[in-house]
């Protein structure tokens, strides 16, 4: 070997491979090299030689490959999924959203706030009151107003505001016995 060229010898025959020129990839991109090949069949005897189960190939979308007694097997694992999930929505416990309106919104007790801060009422009558910043313009002020009004709808002042949510995910309860007294 010498200057980038392997020699090889069997028996009579000789072969000069240049090491730089074999290393280039050809310019055809559709080309297939052994090693694409090698790789894919490899795959594929993987594949035969796992063993799947009548589920995983159901799973997996290999129907055609079920046999006789896989399909009995598949279709009684169907039917006792059926039963549990009809005993399952039997024992499903579903609360029903309330629609009453809430009641009249009492006045809310507004809290000191700092300089930078200010309150801003959505609501007719100073409802709906909304913290802003004290340095917004006008302009800012008029727009920022605005698109709160126009989405008040996503704003929650009270836990009856909150549309789809169960006031008892909200609230804390520590249950107690009945004649549990606390103590200091």
């Amino acid at each position: 070997m010498g200057k980038g060229k392997l020699e090889l010898s069997v028996d009579n025959q000789n072969v000069t491979f240049d090491l730089f020129d074999s290393m280039k990839h050809p310019s055809d991109h559709k080309a297939c090299f052994k090693m694409d090949k090698v790789e894919q069949e490899i795959d594929m005897v993987a594949k035969a030689m796992v063993r799947q189960t009548p589920l995983e190939k159901v799973l997996t979308n290999t129907l055609e490959c079920l046999t006789a007694e896989e399909e009995k097997e598949v279709q009684s694992c169907l039917e006792e999924l059926e039963g549990e999930q009809e005993s399952f929505l039997e024992r499903m416990k579903v609360e029903e959203l309330k629609r009453d309106k809430p009641p009249e919104e009492a006045k809310v007790e507004l809290k000191t706030l700092p300089k930078l801060l200010k309150y801003v009422f959505l609501g007719e009558n100073n409802t709906k009151p909304v913290i802003i910043s004290n340095s917004l313009k006008r302009e800012e002020e008029a727009q920022l107003v605005e698109i709160l009004k126009k989405h008040t709808a996503a704003i929650g002042w009270h836990i009856s505001d909150l549309k789809g949510i169960s006031p008892s995910y909200c609230m804390h309860k520590i249950n107690m016995e009945a004649d549990y007294k606390p103590v200091r």
